[in-house]
């Protein structure tokens, strides 16, 4: 019995002793708190408004500089002459042939065009995409361009999930 009682008295001062200790740990902080935020709002008095700080010349660029347009540029000369000559090649005497060619040229026009940040970018072809995709074709390039118009249309993977398929085929 006294055993259980002194077990008890120690849990029991242990508990009361890590309260006080919490307590002023707390309060410590909570001056530190109301010390850090007097020297925030005392000092944002001393910082500059936008319009008060100094200008900033232009950052000077080579007139020769490679840019990303001019990246663009070339990777879309690269998918003319490596991608769409021989797929044109390929397709040629298909009935939709003249509707590939022109979709293939729009898609690779809208890349060049389009920001590297830019989404969607071939959102604007994908109902042509689509009935040019009804009708069988089953050319590579022309399945990899549906998929990413289908895609860009409405940003759903599950759209382009079908027709990314059949490039494997």
């Amino acid at each position: 019995m006294m055993c259980c009682e002194v077990v008890y008295s120690f849990m029991v001062i242990c508990r009361l002793l890590g309260s006080v200790c919490l307590i002023i740990i707390q309060r410590m902080f909570a001056k530190q708190f109301v010390v850090a935020l007097g020297v925030f709002l005392l000092g944002e008095g001393f910082i500059p408004a936008q319009e008060d700080l100094p200008g900033v010349d232009p950052i000077p660029q080579n007139p020769k500089a490679f840019l990303e347009k001019d990246y663009r540029a070339e990777e879309r000369t690269w998918a003319e002459r490596c991608l769409l000559k021989p797929t044109q090649e390929r397709w040629s005497g298909q009935p939709w042939a003249t509707e590939a060619d022109s979709l293939v040229q729009e898609a690779f026009a809208l890349r060049e065009l389009e920001g590297a940040q830019v989404t969607q970018h071939l959102q604007s072809l994908a109902p042509r995409f689509k009935t040019l995709l009804e009708k069988g074709v089953d050319d590579p390039l022309l399945l990899c361009l549906g998929a990413q118009a289908l895609f860009d249309e409405r940003l759903n993977w599950r759209d382009a999930k079908d027709v990314r398929k059949r490039v494997d085929r």
